[in-house]
């Protein structure tokens, strides 16, 4: 009998073990996904950095560039009302202000935009479902051509998309906060 209850109260004492190495795995496979979304943006940005279309900026990157250019050489006086967002162009003349104005540091950081969005999304889909969905979600994120390319041009959709996600997380924080209170 008192084999019984050693074996009982070792497998009692094991089950917390057997839960750690699989949440190891989940957060191993979560940073391996963030990873390859880094991974993948920077590759997408050495090609283009390697083609003609390196340092050409098409329309909407040149007015972005100019006003960034204005705004951290202190040359800039509105006109009128803003046609475009005025937050990625501060965002840029501030890392103009600090490295110049080249245009590969604003590809750097919309990288550094597009992996936080794929972490924002592997939240989102945690919170309302399990970390497999947002194992998922961010796998899906990571991989999706689109996010990528918006990632490595010098335009707002990588904010917009960072800046949304993390809008819908903390509604989705929100809104179960209330829920659990009620």
């Amino acid at each position: 009998m008192s084999r019984k209850k050693k074996t009982s109260q070792s497998a009692s004492h094991s089950s917390p073990e057997i839960a750690r190495p699989a949440r190891f795995h989940g957060s191993v496979l979560f940073c391996v996904i963030l990873l390859l979304a880094a991974a993948l943006r920077l590759a997408a940005l050495a090609d283009i950095q390697a083609g003609p279309y390196g340092d050409y900026l098409l329309w909407d990157e040149k007015i972005y560039h100019a006003w960034a250019s204005q705004i951290a050489d202190g040359t800039y006086q509105s006109k009128s009302v803003y046609e475009f967002s005025p937050l990625p162009a501060y965002l840029t003349a501030a890392l103009y202000r600090v490295f110049g104005p080249q245009v590969v540091i604003v590809r750097l950081l919309n990288i550094v935009f597009g992996v936080l969005a794929c972490l924002v999304i592997y939240f989102i889909a945690a919170r309302l479902y399990d970390e497999r969905a947002g194992l998922i979600a961010a796998l899906i994120a990571a991989l999706y051509e689109p996010f990528i390319l918006y990632s490595v041009v010098p335009l707002k959709t990588a904010l917009e998309i960072f800046l949304f996600a993390s809008m819908a997380a903390l509604l989705i924080a929100a809104l179960q906060r209330v829920l659990q209170a009620a």
